[in-house]
């Protein structure tokens, strides 16, 4: 009964923090190493380190990209309409998303205690504004 005990208390303890998410800070430390990463001949990132955390920022931009490729499917909108790519009727790689973020956080250190989604919606936006070119 102890050992049960236990192991709800910890469970109560962990899922607090498990539900806040990744501040943009980490992040930005999960994903540099694959922002930066030479592209072989097909334009994929090689040579970045796969770990966790560059696993869990593959698994974020991934999430992010097939949200915005699934929504303009189905609705022929984009969710977030003024903050993702898909506004301008095209879709970045999932390592340009992350260059994006990567290259806004850099250049927004006081927004990197943040949550990380707003902040990477708020990138999205700056890089992808349909008046900039990209559609």
């Amino acid at each position: 009964m102890k050992v049960l005990g236990s192991a709800v208390v910890c469970f109560l303890l962990a899922v607090p923090i498990l539900a806040n998410g990744q501040t943009a800070n980490e992040m930005l430390a999960n994903c540099k190493s694959i922002a930066s990463a030479p592209h072989d001949s097909t334009g994929f990132p090689r040579g970045f380190p796969h770990t966790f955390e560059t696993g869990l920022c593959w698994g974020a931009f991934s999430t992010l990209a097939n949200t915005i490729r699934w929504s303009n499917a189905k609705y022929q909108q984009p969710p977030f309409a003024k903050s993702l790519p898909s506004v301008c009727a095209w879709m970045p790689a999932i390592d340009e998303l992350m260059f994006v973020f990567v290259t806004y956080a850099k250049a927004h250190p006081k927004r990197l205690q943040e949550p990380f989604f707003p902040v990477v919606l708020d990138s999205f936006h700056k890089a992808y504004s349909c008046d900039s070119g990209h559609r």
